[in-house]
């Protein structure tokens, strides 16, 4: 049975409930999909960070808004999507 996907209000909601408005440390690790810290810190120095990050004054590491983690990950699951139909499609026309 196939889930429904969630919609990006939802997982921003979800996200705002469970890490509140701003989300730093191991939290913004997980939720951008990094096993380790040292892949994340490789990511930031190299750039390739997918989402906008900051700094906080008096803090350490970095953070991002659970509104922009939810619309990544909102349009990675929707060109995972489109790709997989499009592969569908082929496959369907080389029959």
């Amino acid at each position: 049975m196939a889930r429904s996907p969630v919609k990006r209000s939802d997982l921003g909601e979800m996200l705002l409930e469970r890490y509140g408005a701003v989300l730093g440390g191991r939290d913004l690790r997980k939720a951008l999909g990094y096993r380790s810290a040292t892949a994340f810190s490789q990511a930031v120095r190299n750039r390739v960070v997918p989402i906008r990050f900051f700094t906080i004054d008096g803090r350490r590491g970095y953070f991002a808004l659970a509104t922009d983690i939810a619309e990544w990950l909102e349009l990675k699951a929707s060109q995972a999507s489109e790709s997989k139909q499009q592969g569908n499609r082929k496959e369907g026309a080389e029959m």
